[in-house]
């Protein structure tokens, strides 16, 4: 059986955590070492479709992150460096068509 929700001797969060909304839909998972999100974490609307998916190292984003409406269309993408946004970064209307870009 996997064990979910866990703190170590210190009180950090360890391993796998999942939140959940009142009806049951799963909202949020991710993994921790020694208190920091590590790994790739995924937040969900309450409907099930994707909110939102991205990783981190250490407590800090890294990599792609992509954003979604409730109804499952992107809504933002870009990517983040020790924490930082970095290159560029894409936001778009509900329709799919691109709302603006910004350089970081």
């Amino acid at each position: 059986m996997k064990k979910i929700n866990q703190k170590n001797e210190n009180g950090l969060r360890v391993g796998e955590w999942v939140w959940y909304y009142d009806n049951g839909q799963e909202w949020i998972r991710g993994c921790y070492e020694n208190g920091k999100e590590v790994g790739e974490w995924v937040w969900h609307w309450e409907n099930g479709q994707e909110m939102e998916r991205g990783s981190y190292e250490n407590g800090k984003e890294v990599g792609e992150w992509v954003e979604y409406y409730a109804n499952g269309q992107e809504m933002k993408r870009g990517k983040y460096e020790n924490g930082e946004e970095v290159g560029e970064w894409i936001w778009y209307h509900p329709n799919g068509q691109v709302e603006k870009r910004e350089q970081y």
